[in-house]
């Protein structure tokens, strides 16, 4: 079984053509070194934890010898296996070459012939320079290219798979990838340089797992083994150990890490939102938790920064509330109030005082900061919870929403009635996830991926319904053929039968979505 629980596209300009490969000097080696520390740490805490609800379970609080007395063996038997398999004399040197049976094939290999380096050897026929240019252009990232995220999990093996997408070739493969500890909730780009003052630009995702920790990858490393930096470092190693009691620190989260939010005018904060009700200010220079928030009352889902005010944060919670607070003030922050858990909340970027909510019971609410006594609108979207959320930032009033009926929804909401521009079943299972690219020159292709695993890019100004709905931004270049890119298939995941149907919005009307 393989899903995907989260995509994001990485704007042109920051990825380098020629990524380097993972290289070990003295500073890297002390710093693995510590992050080992961490990790062993982590497994002495696990191994006490398990030994101490062994000792609970005999009830005594003694440890039980009896399983291990059943894998003892007599001193008989050891021996008996020793002369069976003529164990007593297997580290003692042969004395005489052997002229029959298999070793005799290598008698004669003093006569083999040597060509150091492969440079004189007939059978080798490729150059040594020319397979390392074949390998250097495979690895290469064109500026026409578009980086694509993928938090990955398949066979209880989690990783992020960094995709290159080729628009104009209609092409999406993997570039490269890297290990996680555990399952990922949620990706977010960083384009600050982690661990430095000097405001240069980066290319790294952060990573939330069910982990405290959060991860800091450099994209731009292939075949890293350990992440740049870890926020937090140390959380699940302090919570094992005392795991009855999941206080909350002031310093790190203490429960899985549900959102992940970059500042795009300070570039070196970073927030997250935990299960542990709190939110994180974090400065990437030093990677140090700044500040610790208790807005809400339940698990944090959701976050946004607001562009037009750098301290601004719209946060959404389990508590059934979005709220509005600017960071820099210790007043309460500003809160709206719906009727089940808040999935997504994103503002509306063409609109400088709106936002959305998107809602596990499949409502979607548009709202006004100014006003937050009622919604501007809200709308059924979907029958099942609303799994995520995307604003396009190119073009005005285009949002799509996905939901684990299995359906992608792409609207218009360029008026007080939100009209659904084309719902369509992309076969990617329960829809976990969806992203609009950054770029302008891509400003319609939509990345969405979810049950199935199965990662796919559509390029929605191919959508007749699309065109005529945002006529006024789609180039004639565009194609009349609908087109989706997609990964080679890897194999369907537990929803590879589909029972539910879903039908395209008629090309030539758009029909309004239903209002409540």
């Amino acid at each position: 079984m393989s899903i995907v629980s989260s995509v994001a596209f990485v704007p042109r300009g920051y990825a380098s053509e020629f990524p380097k490969s993972y290289d070990i000097d003295e500073i890297e080696y002390e710093r693995i070194n510590q992050l080992s520390k961490l990790k062993l740490e982590d497994a002495r805490a696990d191994l006490q934890s398990s030994m101490e609800d062994s000792n609970k379970a005999n009830g005594n609080g003694e440890e039980t010898t009896d399983g291990a007395e059943g894998v003892l063996q007599t001193s008989e038997e050891v021996d008996d296996e020793l002369k069976v398999y003529n164990l007593d004399t297997y580290d003692d040197d042969e004395e005489e070459a052997e002229t029959e049976g298999p070793a005799a094939m290598f008698s004669n290999i003093r006569g083999l012939a040597y060509h150091e380096n492969g440079e004189k050897d007939p059978y080798i026929t490729i150059d040594p320079q020319e397979q390392d240019d074949l390998e250097r252009e495979e690895m290469q990232i064109l500026p026409t290219d578009s980086l694509l995220l993928a938090a990955r999990t398949e066979d209880n093996l989690s990783h992020v798979e960094v995709y290159v997408y080729e628009p104009t070739e209609e092409n999406l493969y993997v570039h490269h990838d890297f290990l996680l500890p555990t399952f990922p909730l949620c990706l977010e780009w960083l384009d600050y340089k982690v661990g430095t003052s000097d405001n240069a630009p980066g290319n790294y995702v952060a990573v939330g797992t069910f982990d405290p920790e959060i991860e800091i990858w450099d994209l731009d490393i292939i075949d890293a083994v350990y992440p740049a930096a870890v926020l937090g470092a140390g959380a699940s190693q302090v919570n094992k150990k005392k795991k009855k009691s999941k206080k909350i620190n002031d310093s790190y989260h203490t429960d899985a890490v549900l959102a992940l939010s970059s500042n795009r005018n300070a570039h070196n904060l970073l927030v997250s939102g935990s299960a542990d009700t709190t939110l994180k200010l974090w400065d990437l220079s030093t990677c140090n938790c700044v500040k610790s928030f208790t807005y809400h009352s339940d698990k944090v889902s959701c976050l946004d920064w607001y562009s037009k005010a750098p301290s601004v944060l719209l946060s959404g919670s389990y508590d059934k509330t979005a709220k509005i607070a600017d960071l820099r003030l210790e007043e309460a922050p500003s809160s709206f109030q719906v009727t089940s858990d808040v999935e997504n909340v994103a503002w509306d970027q063409h609109s400088e005082n709106n936002f959305f909510i998107g809602t596990d019971n499949g409502i979607v609410y548009y709202c006004d900061a100014r006003n937050l006594s009622k919604s501007v609108w809200q709308l059924q979207a979907h029958d099942g919870p609303i799994s995520c959320l995307s604003v396009n930032p190119s073009v005005p009033s285009f949002v799509a929403t996905g939901s684990t009926d299995r359906v992608v929804k792409l609207w218009n909401t360029s008026d007080s009635s939100p009209k659904m521009v084309v719902s369509r079943d992309l076969d990617v299972g329960r829809v976990f996830t969806c992203s609009f690219t950054t770029d302008e020159s891509t400003a319609f292709h939509l990345a969405a991926s979810g049950s199935k695993g199965v990662v796919r890019v559509w390029d929605t100004a191919t959508n007749p319904g699309v065109r005529k709905a945002f006529e006024s931004r789609v180039t004639e270049e565009v194609t009349k053929k609908e087109r989706i890119v997609q990964l080679e298939d890897r194999g369907a995941g537990e929803d590879s039968s589909d029972d539910d149907d879903y039908e395209d919005i008629e090309d030539d009307d758009d029909q309004d979505a239903e209002m409540s």
